[in-house]
């Protein structure tokens, strides 16, 4: 079974990158983010109530007063209605706060491919305090944005860091909402272990060069497994096993 691996950060070639911004450019970002209005499956618009065509206004009748001189009239004051009773308008739906623009597909991370997670980030914790760098947190937002390229990688067919649709690394983190100063992915497949996985990053310079990332707090882990898996391109066995591992640096802004 081949086994094969791929990278985007730190030193890599040039069709391989590491994203940084500073605070200031992230902050555009998280701004714009705040500021979108949501999906229409997320929050749905609010519809005003039809508008009715006013009514003519109603004379109230004329009578003849008893007693009275014959020809002169009194008009009587119209009687009050209880607002209840009247035909008048709904209230206005209040309107919907904006919300921002996210994926709206949650990508499924069963309790098996949770576990690889955790055992993933384990392993690459021990590594990076071996280089002296602190551990990485698993985020959720981060896990969307990998199990989402692993599967992408394994329906379509493909073992690379975008496949035809071009959506690449930084739209799907910024499809879940994290705002990000630094931004890192590997990939990998053909390994069934959380262990080979590593192992097999930490012996590429560039895979390496990314899990030993001080600049890096916060990591995904992505994992499928496709028994019914199709070789890719000229490969003759099919890899099966899919691995994405995506980190990140928060950018620190309240309420986000």
């Amino acid at each position: 079974m081949a086994a094969v691996l791929w990278a985007a950060g730190a030193g890599i070639a040039p069709a391989q990158e590491m994203i940084v911004r500073t605070e200031a450019e992230a902050l555009v970002d998280a701004l714009q983010w705040q500021a979108q209005p949501a999906l229409p499956d997320l929050i749905p618009e609010a519809v005003a109530p039809p508008k009715l065509p006013p009514k003519a206004p109603v004379k109230p009748p004329i009578k003849k007063p008893a007693g009275k001189t014959p020809g002169k009239t009194t008009i009587q004051p119209p009687k009050k209605v209880d607002a209840s009773s009247t035909d008048a308008l709904p209230p206005k739906p209040a309107p919907q706060p904006l919300g921002p623009v996210i994926n709206a597909i949650t990508y499924l991370i069963d309790d098996d491919a949770r576990q690889r997670a955790v055992t993933v980030v384990a392993l690459i914790n021990v590594e990076r305090a071996k280089a002296g760098c602190g551990e990485v947190r698993i985020n959720e937002k981060l896990m969307q944005a990998a199990q989402r390229q692993s599967l992408s990688m394994s329906q379509q067919n493909y073992f690379y860091h975008y496949g035809n649709d071009g959506i690449k690394l930084k739209d799907r983190v910024k499809d879940t909402g994290y705002i990000y100063t630094l931004l890192g992915e590997n990939i990998g497949a053909g390994q069934p272990t959380p262990a080979e996985i590593v192992t097999g990053w930490m012996n590429s310079p560039g895979h390496r060069a990314n899990i030993l990332n001080c600049g890096y707090e916060e990591v995904g882990i992505g994992y499928i497994y496709d028994p019914d898996d199709q070789p890719v391109g000229t490969e003759t066995q099919p890899y099966r096993y899919y691995w994405t591992q995506v980190f990140g640096r928060h950018m620190k802004v309240a309420g986000i």
